[in-house]
């Protein structure tokens, strides 16, 4: 009878999968036609990332160091790049988008799972202009804020392997989110070394697989590559300081005070929600260059903000129409974007509590 009975459940836990499995499926589906009949073809995705398959599948491996397109991200990125090639215009950029929309529910879901997720707080961070010029230019941002929430949610559940897959995935926005890889490593020294060996697996295989089909030499061409791009979209306080006349390193006594402060309480109170939120708005905020869609790594921390403080929330979320002085001042506005980041790590700390109300469950 007991063994009846256990037979019984592991048949109905087998059917709830396949259920949900299906019902994924649907929802991968319906997600990628309304994408493709209301979306149009993203710009970055038809000007480079789809170049950027179509010259790999041709043949040419010189992406770093090529007379063609070349990648400015590291080489595991093509895991995500090539598949856009083969489809057509439409579909390729319909099926990244749909993986960025996709990729967003999962954030949300994951950060439900870790602490109460206001509504008007999700709106507010949803419904900006970032989000939307991200959906137009067809980016992979939201990809990299999946990593950062399958990371967190794998630190707080104690899963490893899952902590290296959320690893790799915010590295396709290395950049970007330099301090939370700092927070993290703080965070391993409390796991032991049999775990944080596992969390580097992951991350381990893909950078030896992704270089032996570049070449190992593939970081010295990545760094040699790398410089600020010249863009009159570019956002950072460097260039606010521009705008008024100001040097230009003018604000580097207040970028290296707030490393430094994120650094001792990164330290001090390991990973919560308020030293994820530091990391990425500290990054964002003193960054030399960000466009507009590198802030959806920011929502995360609006809705942190929007559970502590609704006035602040509201100011944040007016910083995130900015980008419409352009029309008025030119691209010589575009700094004014950098509000954005500048008042959530303001609100952070001032507003967010220091310690979270459940250690056991919301620090590492």
């Amino acid at each position: 009878m007991r063994l009846l009975r256990m037979s019984k459940g592991r048949t109905m836990l087998t059917q709830r999968h396949l259920l949900r499995g299906a019902l994924l499926l649907i929802l991968v589906i319906v997600t990628f036609l309304v994408v493709l009949r209301f979306f149009p073809i993203g710009n970055d995705y038809f000007y480079y990332y789809r170049p950027i398959a179509e010259q790999w599948l041709n043949g040419d491996r010189t992406l770093y160091d090529g007379p063609n397109q070349r990648l400015f991200y590291p080489p595991w990125t093509l895991v995500v790049i090539l598949p856009l090639g083969p489809p057509s215009l439409e579909a390729g950029s319909a099926l990244l988008n749909t993986a960025s929309l996709l990729a967003l529910l999962f954030s949300l879901y994951l950060h439900g799972q870790l602490a109460t997720l206001p509504l008007y707080g999700v709106l507010l961070a949803l419904l900006n202009l970032h989000t939307v010029d991200l959906f137009i230019l067809a980016q992979l941002d939201l990809l990299a804020l999946a990593g950062v929430m399958l990371a967190w949610w794998a630190f707080m559940k104690r899963r490893p392997l899952l902590v290296g897959l959320g690893f790799c995935l915010m590295s396709i926005k290395p950049l970007n989110l330099i301090l939370l890889g700092i927070l993290f490593l703080m965070a391993l020294r409390r796991w032991s070394r049999a775990e944080v060996l596992r969390a580097f697996l992951p991350p381990l295989v893909l950078l030896l697989v992704s270089s032996a089909l570049v070449g190992f030499d593939w970081p010295l061409k990545y760094i040699a590559n790398f410089e600020e791009p010249v863009s009159t979209l570019g956002i950072s306080v460097w260039r606010a300081a521009e705008a008024f006349g100001l040097p230009r390193g003018l604000p580097a006594p207040l970028a290296i005070i707030a490393l430094l402060a994120f650094l001792r309480v990164a330290w001090r109170d390991g990973l919560t929600e308020r030293t994820l939120g530091l990391a990425l708005a500290t990054n964002l905020a003193f960054t030399t260059y960000a466009h507009g869609h590198y802030y959806v790594l920011l929502i995360p921390v609006m809705i942190a903000v929007a559970r502590h403080n609704r006035p602040l929330a509201v100011l944040a979320y007016v910083t995130t129409w900015a980008p419409l002085l352009r029309s008025p001042f030119g691209f010589g506005a575009s700094w004014v974007g950098v509000l954005y980041p500048l008042v959530l790590l303001a609100a952070l700390w001032w507003f967010v509590p220091e310690k979270p109300r459940h250690p056991p469950e919301h620090a590492v």
